[in-house]
């Protein structure tokens, strides 16, 4: 890939080290990106419009001139119309992603002024030439290569320029058009894999690698994207700057692809431990990081008047439900001992199996009424869990 465009938003840029990953200039632990994909680009409409909502259905409803455009380049032809609405739609995927992550850590004003100059009329210009040109020496049998054993200097450097810049050209469709379906992908194998570690399986780095890739086989079967099987990346070792007085060797992969960047921040998180959950509380995927297995993220809980983390808030609630469950509270110890009482029955020999079976399912029904009825509770329920009653409802006679 040219150096000269390796660091452009069309050609995503991205530092690997120590379980770390570093995007323009900000630092995240690995997987972090992987993770945000499956949330920030699907939050659902809350009627604010000034808030970004569903970014991933935008980015993948505005793809249908990056196709159509590279279907002719493909044919060696070229349509200024489509070029026009196809720079719309690039702006307009610009704009759906300025405020996400990792997007908002990059120079968009940048990459909004390096669109204008490649899908200018200048640059179409150009393009259009070269195709025509190309295509003169392709089959003109008076000016084509076969007559030309040794090329002409200019002529070399002509078409180099040409197809260079067409290759560019090419590589900001592809890097676009396929934006939202990369997006799209990381979400449904990251919930594919957080559904799979719901089996009772020991999460090692060989285990946690054979699901992933087990999920991305079930979810895309001829590969991890919708153009090819195999990832589009080059690497280069870099020196980084580690603090004032020194620096460290970093692996820098550059992704033709956002799609692919995505999962190698899923597998470089794989590798040292990390990996995506659900959060049982707000349910927002979240990134666990620890030996201990987590239930919870550090988020806070939606619709929490007193501002807990969902943490603090699921052990609020354990609490209260354990103190609901209790044994003295009077609508469990009324049901408690109608069922010691069945039990002795049985032992005793007073009623059968079945018959204790009708009785135990008759007093859950009644438990069950009072604890969601006050006004039951107060004034039928305990009558209702009499013996003489219970065995009365469900045909017993002792």
């Amino acid at each position: 890939m040219p150096s000269e465009i390796q660091n452009e938003l069309g050609c995503f840029t991205a530092d690997f080290r120590d379980g770390y990953i570093t995007v323009g200039g900000e630092t995240f632990p690995s997987g972090f990106f992987f993770v945000n994909a499956m949330n920030e680009y699907h939050k659902p409409y809350n009627g604010d419009d000034s808030e970004d909502f569903e970014i991933a259905q935008k980015l993948l409803i505005m793809q249908t001139s990056g196709r159509a455009m590279r279907d002719e380049l493909a044919l060696g032809l070229f349509n200024p119309r489509h070029a026009e609405k196809l720079y719309d739609e690039i702006l307009y995927k610009i704009n759906a992603i300025s405020r996400a992550k990792p997007f908002c850590y990059l120079d968009l004003d940048g990459e909004s002024e390096r669109c204008k100059q490649l899908f200018s009329d200048e640059t179409a210009n150009k393009i259009s030439e070269y195709l025509r040109k190309r295509a003169l020496f392709y089959n003109e049998d008076q000016t084509g290569w076969a007559n030309h054993p040794l090329p002409r200097q200019s002529d070399i450097s002509e078409f180099r320029e040409g197809e260079a810049l067409l290759q560019d050209y090419i590589k900001m469709i592809a890097f676009y058009e396929e934006l939202g379906c990369g997006i799209d992908s990381a979400h449904q194998i990251g919930k594919a894999f957080v559904a799979a570690l719901e089996a009772p399986v020991k999460r090692s780095e060989g285990n946690l690698m054979a699901m992933a890739l087990q999920c991305i086989a079930e979810y895309r079967p001829h590969g991890f994207t919708v153009f090819d099987r195999d990832m589009r990346v080059n690497m280069e070792y870099v020196s980084v700057q580690k603090n004032k007085s020194a620096s460290v060797i970093s692996r820098r992969m550059t992704f033709e692809r956002f799609g692919d960047f995505l999962l190698a921040d899923f597998f470089e998180g794989l590798h040292v431990g990390h990996y995506p959950l659900l959060c049982g509380v707000c349910k927002r995927y979240f990134l666990q990081m620890t030996a201990r297995h987590r239930k919870y993220c550090d988020g806070y809980a939606p619709d929490d008047t007193k501002g807990r983390s969902c943490v603090a808030f699921a052990a609020r609630s354990k609490r209260l439900l354990a103190k609901e469950l209790s044994a003295d509270r009077p609508l469990n110890e009324i049901y408690n001992t109608r069922r010691g009482t069945i039990d002795k029955h049985v032992q005793r020999g007073k009623i059968t199996l079945e018959q204790a079976a009708a009785a135990k399912r008759y007093i859950e029904k009644l438990h069950d009424k009072a604890e969601f009825d006050n006004d039951y509770f107060n004034n039928e329920y305990k009558e209702d869990m009499e013996q003489e009653a219970v065995y009365a409802a469900v045909g017993i006679k002792l």
